[in-house]
């Protein structure tokens, strides 16, 4: 499990670092004048970022992704501006790279079966060959929270709750639910 929370954390560093494929230019000799897309803009926190980040790395990663803009905000957190095509990519990749790494999980699992999710990532459905869920089952849940938490923050969209059903295969019952809601609560 640590190594998808790494693996998914690293996708999330080259969207940062320029290595991602959202921003190739669409070139074309086709001489009708582009429609002006709208504008996306995202702020991630200055947690985000290695110390020392400057306005000439940023115009590095402007320029890697098809950027419009990369601000280096007085706080340290960076707002990127997109247009709706580059960050329709861009979600469309981390949401491939969040599928890929349930899949994973339900590789490596000895109890996992499979792993359902909604379109905003804020709902999972863990089938399990388990009666009771296990250690390895449970820390998923901090995965999931983290794959919404990323989703979310990259979509420029609040979330206030992650769901988690632990299912079992044989009865189709669930055997436990958790939300991230609850992590909060005293």
């Amino acid at each position: 499990m640590r190594r998808k929370l790494v693996l998914f954390l690293m996708l999330c560093m080259c969207f940062l670092a320029g290595c991602g494929s959202g921003g190739e230019n669409q070139s074309g000799n086709n001489s009708e004048p582009k429609k002006e897309e709208k504008e996306v803009e995202i702020t991630l926190p200055a947690d985000f970022f290695e110390e020392g980040m400057t306005e000439e790395k940023l115009s590095s990663i402007k320029e890697e992704n098809g950027f419009k803009d990369a601000i280096l905000n007085e706080d340290g957190s960076v707002t990127y501006v997109m247009t709706e095509s580059v960050h329709k990519e861009y979600m469309k990749d981390i949401t491939q790279s969040i599928q890929d790494s349930c899949d994973e999980l339900v590789n490596e699992s000895e109890t996992i079966v499979s792993i359902e999710c909604n379109d905003d990532f804020t709902n999972f459905k863990v089938t399990t060959s388990s009666e009771s869920v296990t250690l390895e089952e449970s820390f998923s849940c901090f995965g999931f929270y983290m794959y919404s938490g990323m989703y979310h923050m990259f979509n420029g969209t609040e979330v206030d709750n992650v769901h988690v059903d632990f299912v079992n295969v044989d009865s189709g019952e669930v055997i436990h639910s958790i939300d991230s809601k609850d992590l909060t609560e005293e």
